[in-house]
């Protein structure tokens, strides 16, 4: 955090995603989805985190504003100055087109939720996510470009019914998770991909690849990583399946670190 002083206050302003209450994530949310500029949304973000309210705006930029009952003047540049603090919530997209646009992409990996009503939230980081869970995540989020309610669905293989994750009960959560408040949804999607990108980031090895291998039916290439892991043993399957996704991943990511090194040592011989 980060301390500011505006007049006799000091405020603490959150220096990257990481810091963000869940209350300043719905209120970014609800920025996001009203079609505002970047600055506007950062400004208002901005005033938001330091409790601040506009009053009214003067001919020259500033803005009055009311904090705590008391009244003080933003000038244009310092409004400027507060609404830079936060341009780490927008990234530099570059488009097929060659076009740069600065986009809102969420960077967080704490759970939002841990509990929404009967559902069981997946943990900071998909820290109590099973590997049988990643693997409907994966089914459901390849259907997103063609159902855009699959959503729901996919949020319900992180947010489940029961204490343990049972696929049969995923249409009946997801329809609770359609009547949650929108803004709430969206911060779990966001959860979602602030997880999934930092994922990627962690496992490059497993993540980096460019999908040549992969079958294009998502459950039968799944199911050959199950069985990979299990050894082709079938009554380890299961436990595979049940197991942390992390458990997983370690194992992939150290099998394929073996065989980079085989293959290096192999080259050097040839």
């Amino acid at each position: 955090m980060e301390e500011i002083k505006y007049g006799r206050k000091t405020v603490r302003i959150p220096q990257g995603w990481h810091e963000l209450s869940t209350r300043q994530l719905l209120t970014l949310a609800r920025l996001a989805s009203r079609g505002l500029s970047v600055q506007s949304v950062k400004l208002l973000f901005a005033l938001h985190v330091i409790g601040a309210c506009v009053l009214r705006a003067k001919g020259d930029g500033s803005f009055v504003l009311l904090k705590d009952g008391r009244r003080f003047t933003l000038s244009l540049l310092e409004c400027s100055i507060l609404a830079s603090k936060f341009d780490y919530l927008f990234t530099e997209v570059k488009a097929d087109n060659g076009n740069v646009s600065l986009q809102l992409i969420p960077k967080f990996v704490a759970a939002p939720y841990d509990r929404i009503g009967r559902l069981h939230g997946p943990g900071d980081f998909f820290d109590r996510l099973t590997y049988y869970q990643f693997m409907f995540l994966m089914f459901y989020e390849s259907r997103l470009d063609k159902d855009p309610k699959a959503v729901n669905s996919l949020l319900a293989c992180l947010w489940h019914s029961g204490r343990e994750f049972d696929s049969a009960n995923v249409e009946r959560d997801s329809r609770r998770i359609s009547r949650l408040n929108p803004y709430k949804q969206m911060l779990m999607l966001w959860y979602y991909v602030g997880c999934k990108d930092a994922l990627h980031k962690r496992y490059p090895r497993i993540f980096g690849g460019d999908g040549s291998g992969s079958s294009g039916n998502i459950f039968e290439d799944q199911m050959r990583v199950v069985d990979a892991l299990a050894g082709g043993d079938m009554t380890k399957k299961d436990l595979v399946r049940k197991g942390y996704l992390y458990d997983a991943l370690i194992s992939m990511d150290e099998s394929i670190r073996r065989n980079e090194e085989m293959e290096e040592a192999m080259n050097k011989h040839k």
